[in-house]
């Protein structure tokens, strides 16, 4: 009797503590917020504090839940082996309540040309005070051969800001690293300033230089005084780094939904524009962008850059309808307003193009498309799997596969599934679903992802997960963050080709950018090792002049050869 009573007790405590969290704020305030009980009680096999991946394959991977449906997709035949565990960060928890009180991934992840998996955990810091912890972000370096992960950098180290000191909670863009291991990053802030906070303890992100190599870092200041930066992306090919910044948001009146106090010269879909130049280190551009030929203020959406390594231009979309489509040309310093357009802002893009010249991409409500910049043409699939906002999805390397994790918000609803989508048949195939397996046998359940990226071979699939310990599957909570390693079964991903039979030699911390004979010197010799593999699009390597690392002896690597000549 006194255990039934026990047993009722717990479940009215939890049953008040859910209704009293969800009447005083929104999901989102419960999303953020750690849970040392729920941690004690849930973590079944005592697993977060392991800096360990934990090895699993089973037919679960391929039931669909009960709680949702497989949306039209195929399941794949063979489960693949799946290999996971909790990122490492200390403080294990921080104090206060959303917006700086979490740990969190909210940007894409890179394989780098180590091999290794990068990605960025922040914790929504800003600074120290009675609401919360400094502002802290992470690069955390995840190598697949052994299976262990750490810390590459972290920004309050690099930039050495004080625990007073209004820093950067996020690290929020795209972390490329170049062939030579070179990695720029620029800061958003975690907590949303208030309106007082600007030009007084908060004067706009920072900008980071970092070599995974050589674990040389650097902190160049704040390139623009009065704006963050969402989303960055760098051509290192061309040494320039883009950003859009989103310059207008405070937060004066707390945080609830999405009601917020704007300073009155900006707005929270759109900011500035910059352009920086990373070799020699100087700001091309750094205002709010204009159309060339019309003046016309471009409300560029703060989640959009998507750049086109072939040519250099960069695109992004509008913030409001009919979500036309901008360029910027680097040559020539300009911007274009396109007549392609969407349903709604862009959203997500593999890493490279097709080999028609398109872009797969998603617009933010999970339309599916087409994209060809060349041609001004954007060509409607449908939608993605659920219809909903997912930031990140990879190509194969042979172009015949489309990854991505669905909702990257509120996955666990669809089960959180890994989708394969077939670029030939136009089909969807579930992978894995992870939600119900991760949950019943960890305690864990995975919420979303920002960030994929594949091995050189397509055989594995790397991707930061933000997750909790709790007792149920619901998809509040995010604190968290995992990391995944899906080994794909050969029989799910046939008649992709794969661009080299011999993996891909990387950069190393000896070589120059240009030197293909490695003796010291960028000069005609190497031009004309460059000049002998022109156009070979198999088994070339630095070596033979392939400076990029894409697996083709081309243009790209000329303009790296001359940027570099003489040194």
């Amino acid at each position: 009797m006194f255990i039934f009573m026990g047993f009722i007790k717990r479940i009215i405590l939890e049953v008040l503590l859910l209704l009293f969290l969800f009447f005083i704020n929104s999901k989102f305030v419960f999303a953020e917020t750690p849970n040392r009980s729920w941690e004690l009680a849930y973590d079944k096999l005592n697993i977060r504090r392991q800096n360990k991946m934990f090895t699993d394959n089973s037919l679960d991977f391929l039931k669909v839940p009960s709680y949702t449906s497989s949306h039209g997709a195929s399941i794949a035949k063979t489960p693949p082996i799946i290999h996971f565990g909790i990122v490492q960060l200390t403080p294990e928890y921080l104090p206060g309540s959303y917006p700086r009180a979490a740990y969190g991934g909210w940007g894409e992840g890179v394989t780098g040309p180590d091999g290794n998996y990068y990605f960025a955990i922040g914790n929504h810091g800003s600074y120290a005070d009675s609401d919360g912890p400094a502002a802290n972000a992470y690069i955390i370096k995840y190598d697949p051969q052994v299976k262990r992960h750490q810390i590459e950098l972290s920004n309050k180290e690099v930039c050495g800001w004080s625990d007073s000191t209004y820093g950067d909670g996020k690290l929020h863009g795209e972390p490329y690293i170049a062939s030579n291991g070179d990695m720029w990053l620029l800061g958003f802030f975690g907590a949303y300033p208030r309106r007082s906070d600007w030009g007084t303890k908060y004067f706009g992100g920072s900008l980071i230089y970092h070599n995974i190599f050589t674990g040389k870092s650097e902190c160049l200041g704040r390139p623009v005084e009065d704006d963050a930066w969402p989303i960055h992306t760098w051509d290192w090919q061309r040494n320039r780094l883009y950003a859009i910044g989103e310059w207008g948001v405070t937060n004066d009146g707390g945080f609830s939904g999405d009601e917020y106090r704007f300073n009155g010269y900006g707005a929270w879909d759109y900011g500035k524009l910059l352009v920086y130049d990373t070799k020699n280190r100087t700001i091309i551009y750094g205002q709010v962008p204009k159309v060339s030929t019309t003046s016309e203020t471009i409300k560029w959406w703060r989640r959009g850059l998507l750049l086109d390594r072939e040519t250099g231009k960069l695109y992004g979309t509008s913030t409001t309808s009919p979500y036309n489509f901008y360029s910027y040309d680097p040559i020539s310093n300009k911007f274009s307003k396109m007549n392609a357009n969407l349903s709604a802002p862009l959203i997500s893009w593999p890493k490279r193009k097709n080999k028609d010249g398109s872009f797969y991409i998603f617009d933010r409500n999970g339309g599916f498309y087409k994209f060809y910049p060349e041609q001004d043409y954007v060509q409607r699939i449908g939608n993605n799997y659920g219809s909903t906002y997912t930031e990140t999805m990879e190509l194969s390397p042979g172009g015949r596969y489309l990854y991505y994790i669905p909702d990257s918000n509120d996955a666990g609803e669809l089960g959180f599934p890994i989708i394969q989508y077939d670029t030939q048949t136009g089909q969807n195939k579930v992978i894995a679903f992870l939600m119900e397996f991760y949950f019943l046998k960890y305690g864990y359940a995975p919420i979303g992802c920002y960030g994929l990226s594949l091995s050189s071979d397509g055989a594995h699939l790397y991707a930061h997960v933000n997750g909790r310990f709790g007792p149920d599957r619901s998809t509040y909570g995010g604190t968290r963050p995992s990391i995944i390693h899906v080994e794909i079964p050969a029989s799910e991903r046939s008649g992709d080709p794969v661009p080299s039979a011999t993996p891909h030699p990387s950069f190393s911390p000896t070589q120059k950018p240009g030197d293909a004979n490695l003796d010291g010197r960028v000069d005609g010799l190497d031009y004309v090792i460059w000049v002998d593999n022109y156009g070979v699009t198999s088994g070339v390597d630095f070596s033979k002049g392939d400076f990029n690392n894409d697996f083709k002896v081309d243009g790209l690597d000329y303009v790296i050869w001359v940027d570099n000549y003489g040194n």
